[in-house]
């Protein structure tokens, strides 16, 4: 994927997520809920500003993309979080397995699926 387009799509979630009416006016430090996770001894908890920030945006990525996966499981194709998880994880350390060229193909494919399986739903339900 072309890096301005990312930027752009990444600029539109973190803006997406932003839409509340709540501001925090000291912008200290964020009290860290523990939870599981944080008992990790590898796990990274934000303690500062700027890993708040950092932690917010990867959250909201996750609220997004969990979203997004439950719609696409309700309409039928189903999407395994676990490789979507490692691509993240992958193409953030620089070892993706795939090219940008083959995740775009990949991608447009997803896309057509998607788009086939609303249609066949549309058409069951008498909307076509």
């Amino acid at each position: 994927m072309d890096t301005k387009i990312a930027l752009i799509a990444l600029s539109a979630l973190i803006t997406a997520g932003c839409q509340t009416e709540e501001t925090t006016e000291n912008k200290q430090p964020v009290e860290v809920v523990e939870n599981s996770a944080t008992e990790s001894s590898e796990a990274y908890i934000p303690s500062d500003r700027a890993e708040q920030k950092a932690y917010a945006l990867g959250s909201t990525v996750a609220i997004r993309m969990s979203m997004e996966l439950e719609q696409s499981a309700e309409i039928g194709v189903e999407i395994d979080k676990n490789y979507v998880l490692q691509g993240i994880t992958d193409t953030l350390t620089g070892s993706s397995l795939i090219t940008p060229a083959a995740s775009t193909e990949l991608l447009e494919e997803l896309t057509e699926d998607i788009a086939s399986a609303v249609a066949q739903l549309e058409k069951e339900a008498g909307l076509q």
